[in-house]
């Protein structure tokens, strides 16, 4: 099998992403820190994430999950469902100031029902059954985990024989690591 050329950026291997515009979720200890929407440019997006105030890309962020959604979607229904994505899961890294702010698309005092009306008459995204469901069957989903070399910095240059990004499972075990099972609890708990 012939080498890739991979693309590495704080590393994460981000070739697999090449072309392609998605929502991102950082994932770190307690799973789900930081949502964001990219359109293509991976790498820079990721640098910015370390570079700027606020950091969001911190050491202790081990995987990204990517939701892809089709290639002709606009920026505008991105970014609708990036802002879908953090409402039903309300990472903390977004939200630093708490839940009281109106989250640009949706408020965050809205219940599901009121969200699925804005969704589709505002912005024409339909959404059948729950908002979960939609997330999780409508959208690819793949995880890459973050690579350190022996010395423990961030793998940025190199070869590799596959891309390391996959497509985790569900093991329907309480522990599962799975996109939808991972959103599911975060949701009960921010809901109790």
């Amino acid at each position: 099998m012939p080498r890739i050329p991979y693309t590495h950026s704080a590393g994460f291997n981000v070739t697999s992403l090449k072309g392609i515009s998605g929502i991102y979720i950082l994932n770190g200890d307690s799973y789900q820190e930081y949502t964001g929407s990219c359109k293509d440019n991976w790498k820079g997006r990721l640098q910015a994430h370390i570079t700027y105030e606020g950091q969001k890309l911190t050491p202790d962020v081990h995987s990204m999950d990517v939701l892809i959604p089709n290639r002709e979607i606009s920026h505008k229904h991105l970014l609708v469902l990036e802002y879908l994505l953090i409402w039903y899961l309300r990472p903390p890294r977004n939200v630093p100031q708490g839940l009281l702010t109106h989250w640009r698309y949706f408020n965050w005092k809205w219940s599901e029902e009121e969200v699925k009306y804005v969704a589709n008459e505002r912005y024409n995204l339909k959404i059948t059954g729950s908002v979960l469901e939609f997330l999780t069957t409508s959208f690819d989903f793949i995880r890459i985990q973050r690579e350190w070399d022996d010395h423990g910095r961030f793998i940025k240059y190199g070869e590799v024989e596959a891309l390391h990004s996959k497509v985790i499972t569900c093991t329907s075990k309480r522990n599962c690591t799975c996109f939808p099972c991972l959103a599911r609890k975060r949701h009960n708990k921010l809901r109790r």
